[in-house]
């Protein structure tokens, strides 16, 4: 998650990540900042996608579920959203 901001409310969407999920990690974008205003556990932040799909890496065990789930646009990090899609699903499948 994370990206530009398109002036969502995340107080919802935050309350079940907390309870959720073991890892939280970001790409740096100008919603990512208005997220982790609201997250209160461990949040690694990242540049790319590389470098989300490897922490990911580190963070997970055998069993676990790794979700790519955008929570704001990706523009001038990607093509579009079919590209974050493609390059997501690449670097998982080096780790499979």
């Amino acid at each position: 998650a994370g990206g530009n901001d398109k002036e969502l409310d995340y107080k919802e969407v935050v309350k079940v990540i907390r309870k959720k999920t073991k890892a939280i990690i970001l790409i740096k974008g100008t919603a990512t900042d208005k997220i982790l205003k609201l997250i209160e556990c461990p949040v690694e932040v990242v540049e790319s996608m590389k470098k989300a799909v490897g922490k990911a890496n580190q963070f997970a065990q055998k069993g676990d579920i790794v979700l790519l789930s955008p929570g704001a646009t990706s523009f001038g990090v990607f093509k579009n959203e079919y590209d974050r899609g493609d390059q997501f699903r690449e670097l998982v499948n080096k780790y499979v």
